[in-house]
C-alpha cells in the first residue's frame, strides 16, 4: 500500500477542511462574538496538521482501492477530530467528546445533538454546525458520484437470445 501517496491527500484535505474554517471565523469577526479564538486555534491546529501530512506524503504514486477505502476512512476521522474543535474550544459543548458527538453526527449526517438548545449558540457556531451537515451531505454524494460506477451491475432477470 502507498502510505505516502495516502498521507498525501488526507493533508491536502485537512487544508481544505481548515479553509472552511475559515467561514464561521468570519461570521464570528463580523458578529464581534466569543468564538473567534476558538476558530483560529481550530484552523491552526487543522492546518499544521495538513501541512504537516503533505511535507511528509508523496504526489505520485498509483492509487487502487485499498488506498481509496484508506482515504475515505481517514478523512472522515480526521475531519470528525479537527471539526470537535470549534465546538469544544468555544464553550459550545462541555467536553471534547460532545464536540466529537456533534462532529461525527454533521459529518455522517445523522442529525443527532447532544447540544439541547441550538438557538442560543453564537452565530458562527450555528454555520460550523450546519457547514458540516453539508460538507457530509456532499461526501456522500462525491463517495456514490466515484464508486457506483466501479460496482459491476447484475441482474436477476433471465436473457434471453
Amino acid at each position: 500500500m502507498n502510505y505516502l501517496l495516502v498521507e498525501d491527500i488526507l493533508g491536502r484535505l485537512m487544508v481544505a477542511f481548515a479553509a472552511f474554517m475559515g467561514v464561521p471565523l468570519l461570521v464570528s469577526l463580523i458578529w464581534q462574538e466569543g468564538s473567534v479564538l476558538a476558530f483560529i486555534l481550530s484552523i491552526a491546529v487543522t492546518l499544521f496538521s495538513g501541512v504537516i501530512l503533505v511535507a511528509h506524503g508523496q504526489k505520485d504514486g498509483r492509487m487502487s482501492f485499498r488506498e481509496g477505502f484508506v482515504i475515505v476512512a481517514g478523512a472522515w476521522i480526521l475531519t470528525s477530530l479537527a471539526g470537535a474543535l470549534p465546538f469544544t474550544l468555544c464553550g459550545a459543548v462541555p467536553t471534547y467528546l460532545d464536540g466529537l458527538f456533534e462532529s461525527v453526527s454533521g459529518l455522517t449526517t445523522t442529525g443527532a445533538s447532544v447540544i439541547d438548545n441550538v438557538e442560543i449558540l453564537p452565530k458562527s457556531i450555528l454555520l460550523w454546525r450546519s457547514m458540516t451537515h453539508w460538507l457530509g451531505g456532499m461526501g456522500i454524494i462525491v463517495l456514490f458520484i466515484v464508486f457506483l460506477p466501479l460496482i459491476p451491475y447484475t441482474s436477476n432477470r433471465p436473457r434471453y437470445p
